[in-house]
């Protein structure tokens, strides 16, 4: 699976080449290594992420090469009583129950760790928008 910035992956869907410059991936006869519809990379699935700003991209096989650890599920608390002074300009000063809304958090304790450091592989990227 591939994990790319939001540039990166718009600058491999804009992409131009020839005299006319014409878009590389509008044509189905191109045969390039992306499909856009399903959001592949050479056949692989496509994570696009705003945490990436660098020309940085990750290469990972997650299923064997990583590992989540729960160390307490998540829990949901939620209050529909709770009176807000109309702080930081938010609020009209009334409870949440008179206002029809709901509070709620969640909140879990979780560990990620990777198991096998060569299934995961970063590498730079020449595409950039702009």
């Amino acid at each position: 699976m591939f994990v790319l910035g939001v540039d990166v992956w718009e600058a491999l869907e804009l992409l131009t080449v020839g005299d006319d410059e014409h878009y590389a991936l509008g044509s189905a006869s191109a045969r390039l290594p992306v499909d856009r519809a399903e959001q592949r990379l050479w056949g692989q699935p496509v994570i696009v992420t705003s945490v990436l700003t660098d020309p940085v991209g990750y290469l990972a096989d997650f299923a064997g090469s990583t590992m989540l650890w729960e160390r307490e599920a998540v829990r949901i608390d939620w209050s529909e009583n709770v009176y807000d002074p109309g702080q930081f300009g938010v609020g009209d000063g009334g409870s949440d129950f008179e206002a029809n809304r709901i509070r709620f958090r969640a909140e879990g304790d979780f560990g990620f760790g990777v198991t096998r450091p060569l299934g995961v592989v970063e590498f730079q990227t020449e595409v950039s928008a702009g």
